[in-house]
């Protein structure tokens, strides 16, 4: 439905990579906005390339184009896309990124922060990423439970955390995938002889845990104009919010 939205908090975009972007069944355009909130600048501007593949492998799982005989499909390719590249994960901005992508007015006055509130925020916000042993801070306590409360008019934005790839407990250990208003989602292999999805054994685990998703060996695309073999929590992650 290209009424929905997507935003993928990760490395960035290959803006010219040939599976992505054009315009969707409405007319309008796949990517409807792309910001490097790690520089404070448009991902356009000259010069600018993704940090690491990271970004395009989330960005392919969700939304590479079909049907146009590039590389290969993503889920969901059909919905509108917000990309963005994250600053750091301790930064004081990265709460406001996520809240900016919901579509809030946060009152960010860092130079080159972009302008808001942005038209037709995110209805879902993947993030494949996390830091270990990070306590839970009150200001993303109370981010969560804006973005679940809030969001999407008053119906909640999903937000969606990675749990990670340490085979460790993530409660108290991922604080935000933990968090009661995020998806938590764990690593599955490929169903077994007797047709059973078991965790990776790399995955994070714990009663936080929402949902497990096959992300061992998923193909997407690179930010080189290809493809690349992608895996982890990381790609279980956009598996559901594409989904």
């Amino acid at each position: 439905d290209p009424g929905i939205c997507v935003a993928s908090l990760d490395r960035g975009l290959d803006t010219d990579h040939p599976d992505i972007g054009g315009t969707l069944t409405d007319g309008s355009a796949q990517v409807a906005r792309c910001y490097d909130f790690s520089g404070l600048r448009e991902c356009t501007v000259a010069g600018y390339t993704p940090d690491t593949d990271h970004g395009m492998g989330v960005y392919g799982i969700i939304a590479a184009r079909t049907d146009n005989n590039e590389d290969v499909a993503g889920i969901a390719p059909n919905t509108r896309q917000i990309v963005m590249e994250r600053p750091s994960l301790t930064s004081a901005n990265y709460p406001d990124v996520l809240l900016w992508a919901a579509g809030f007015t946060t009152g960010n006055s860092s130079s080159g922060w972009p302008a808001e509130p942005l038209a037709n925020g995110a209805d879902i916000i993947s993030c494949s990423h996390g830091s270990d042993g990070l306590a839970l801070s009150g200001i993303m306590d109370d981010t969560f439970q804006d973005l679940a409360n809030n969001g999407r008019g008053g119906l909640g934005t999903v937000v969606v955390y990675s749990a990670g790839n340490a085979n460790s407990l993530i409660t108290g250990f991922r604080t935000w995938a933990a968090h009661p208003n995020t998806l938590a989602v764990a690593n599955s292999a490929q169903p077994d002889g007797l047709g059973v999805e078991r965790k990776v054994g790399t995955s994070n685990f714990g009663p936080e845990i929402d949902v497990c998703a096959q992300g061992q060996g998923a193909p997407s695309l690179d930010a080189s104009g290809g493809q690349q073999t992608f895996g982890g929590t990381s790609a279980a992650a956009p598996t559901v919010a594409a989904v």
